[in-house]
């Protein structure tokens, strides 16, 4: 999370998100109901660039990058991206 951030209301809207397959009609209120706690307590102020959460899940790859095993940034744009792809394998 940004900054270490913690909030009760934020974390449970985002597993709730996370427990939904990508194409359930509820994803993009309960996006907008953690955007909007995001934004009331705006745990990162950017100041070159803009904050963007890197989502993962193993729907279709595992292997990424977790908190217990953290080899390299999940984000596509750093140079250490081609670890997290070289460490993927097919879901079952």
């Amino acid at each position: 999370s940004a900054g270490q951030w913690n909030n009760n209301q934020y974390n449970a809207t985002v597993s709730q998100m996370g427990q939904l397959p990508p194409t359930d009609k509820r994803i993009p209120g309960l996006f907008r109901k953690a955007f909007s706690l995001w934004l009331k307590a705006l745990p990162v102020i950017p100041l070159n660039q803009r904050p963007t959460p890197v989502v993962m899940n193993n729907a279709y790859w595992t292997g990424w990058p977790t908190a217990k095993s953290d080899f390299a940034s999940p984000a596509a744009w750093t140079q250490y991206f081609h670890e997290v792809v070289l460490n993927l394998k097919p879901a079952s």
